[in-house]
């Protein structure tokens, strides 16, 4: 009862949260939360020095801004982005500063830095947009956005499914250049529409979800990449309306192509291919087939020579491969 925050018939408080390990800083340290505080965390001998004090945000940013979590970081952990009331603010360590960047009708979701911390890529409404910090200009870079088109923002079964919760239903992913972005494009048009009651209040209310059941058709899936100066959308070579599931993108790191995994419907093989930005093309990289059914690679690492680390129980049993670039 203490270890999951119960107190039930027991006498004793309840036990400290463990530390939460949230991002390495640099080559040598990682980022640690302990009851609030951020603390600095070498690696080599597990020595702790406070990162930042809880009272310096406050001083920076309006009350209560920094009471909201940090939905994304610059690499040095100088630039953060909050999420306040559907709304995008950044705060400034180095030059203590904060900053309101959207105050829009719908809100925005998933406000996400570029690697260099000069652009914010977040939706709203079913579209992608940029805002360029330099300039305070906001790109909108697509326009097709609606009730049933989400362009890099999950369906709900992928959000579930596939992509998993802790993505919150992102679905756009920064080249390491800060170039261009990846993302899925989501058409839920042919996905059928389950009511859900809800019991709540006096009169109760009904939600209707586009939730596939068994057999029922999946949404269609397009695989895009775009410039994050605006203009047009390069499609990857995808049959449009296929049956079968698009997820997990990444980026080489000379951010000259997109690894996208492909899986089919009945889950039992997956493909990894390359898709490139520019001219939508894909090339095959390899394949995985098991009898029962195939993992995605949820933790697809690029090492520095372009080698790939891959995570894979192909032989019954979670082991790291390392593979060639080609």
């Amino acid at each position: 009862e203490d270890a999951f925050g119960g107190t039930g018939r027991s006498a004793q408080p309840g036990l400290q949260a463990l530390p939460q390990v949230t991002r390495w800083l640099d080559e040598e340290h990682w980022l640690e939360v302990r009851a609030g505080t951020v603390y600095k965390v070498r690696a080599s001998d597990g020595t702790a020095t406070l990162h930042q004090d809880p009272a310096t945000l406050r001083d920076i940013a309006p009350k209560g801004l920094t009471d909201n979590p940090v939905v994304s970081r610059s690499a040095d952990d100088q630039l953060r982005v909050y999420l306040v009331a559907g709304d995008v603010w950044t705060v400034d360590l180095a030059a203590k500063t904060s900053r309101r960047l959207t105050q829009t009708t719908a809100g925005e979701e998933n406000p996400t830095l570029s690697p260099d911390a000069r652009q914010v890529a977040y939706t709203r409404g079913g579209n992608l947009f940029v805002y360029d910090l330099g300039a305070s200009l906001e790109r909108q870079l697509t326009n097709d956005g609606s009730d049933t088109i989400g362009n890099g923002y999950a369906s709900w079964v992928y959000f579930e499914e596939i992509l998993g919760r802790a993505g919150n239903y992102r679905a756009f992913w920064w080249s390491p250049d800060s170039a261009r972005l990846a993302f899925l494009r989501f058409d839920d048009g042919p996905v059928p529409v389950f009511p859900i009651y809800w019991a709540d209040g006096q009169h109760g209310k009904l939600e209707t979800q586009r939730y596939p059941k068994a057999g029922d058709p999946n949404p269609y899936v397009r695989v895009g990449a775009v410039a994050a100066t605006g203009g047009g959308v390069t499609w990857m070579q995808f049959p449009e309306q296929a049956d079968h599931y698009l997820a997990w993108l990444s980026w080489t790191r000379d951010s000259q192509q997109v690894f996208v995994q492909w899986m089919n419907r009945e889950q039992d093989t997956i493909r990894l291919v390359h898709g490139d930005p520019r001219t939508g093309a894909v090339t095959p990289l390899f394949e995985e087939k098991q009898a029962a059914w195939v993992h995605w690679y949820e933790d697809l690492t690029t090492l520095a020579n372009g080698d790939l680390l891959v995570r894979s129980d192909v032989d019954g049993w979670d082991h790291l491969y390392r593979r060639r670039p080609d």
